[in-house]
């Protein structure tokens, strides 16, 4: 599964999704601005390590780099695709996802001729009883063709893309609770991340000592 965008895609700035790490495995949390360990969502519930939350922040630091997401997606089981999607859907509507950011992803993304299958995607997480339906959203995603599984992973790596970098360009040092916020474009930065058991209590603020004691 392989995806073409055009070159604009690539200046978008970028954040970080709501990601919660433990033992080098990670289950998405109901709680958008919790710092404590992960808390069980069943029907989102993903399975991955520690070095791929810290690939997910990074491909979308400073642009969304939708090449690195393509070559990450052709290393993987059909399974593991289908993982990564949910993952980028549930952290895009985590950080927060209005009629603006889809309009602004379909335009960054190029998917404007797939608004068939974002409806149906829309249809899972605008329910009428406001919840999301992870369960129902993995079952219609199972069933696509690659054709249409490889637009819906367009639309999620940018929809996540955009709403995240939202979030991440109002973010500040001082404002800042969140270790997915961290400077992961930094290798010391990251290495105290995979040193750190404590790392999701973290934030932005613990970056200036570490760059300051390596310096």
């Amino acid at each position: 599964m392989e995806l073409k965008y055009d070159n604009h895609a690539e200046q978008i700035v970028a954040g970080e999704p709501r990601l919660r790490v433990l033992h080098q495995a990670f289950i998405l949390s109901g709680c958008r601005h919790s710092r404590g360990p992960p808390e069980l969502n069943r029907y989102a519930a993903t399975l991955m390590s520690l070095e791929d939350h810290i690939k997910i922040n990074q491909l979308i630091r400073g642009r969304i780099d939708l090449e690195g997401f393509n070559a990450w997606c052709r290393s993987l089981l059909t399974d593991e695709q289908d993982s990564l999607i949910t993952t980028l859907f549930h952290f895009a509507y985590q950080a927060g996802v209005h009629t603006a950011t889809w309009e602004q992803a379909a335009s960054v993304g190029g998917f404007a001729n797939h608004m068939a299958l974002a409806d149906n995607i829309k249809s899972f997480h605008l329910t009428e009883i406001g919840f999301h339906d992870w369960e129902g959203f993995n079952s219609w995603l199972r069933g696509l063709s690659v054709q249409d599984k490889t637009a819906t992973f367009l639309i999620a790596v940018f929809l996540f893309g955009v709403a995240e970098g939202t979030v991440f360009r109002n973010e500040t040092v001082a404002s800042c609770n969140h270790w997915w916020h961290r400077d992961l474009l930094d290798a010391r930065v990251v290495d105290a991340i995979r040193n750190d058991p404590e790392y999701y209590r973290t934030s932005m603020k613990h970056d200036a000592s570490i760059k300051s004691t390596a310096a």
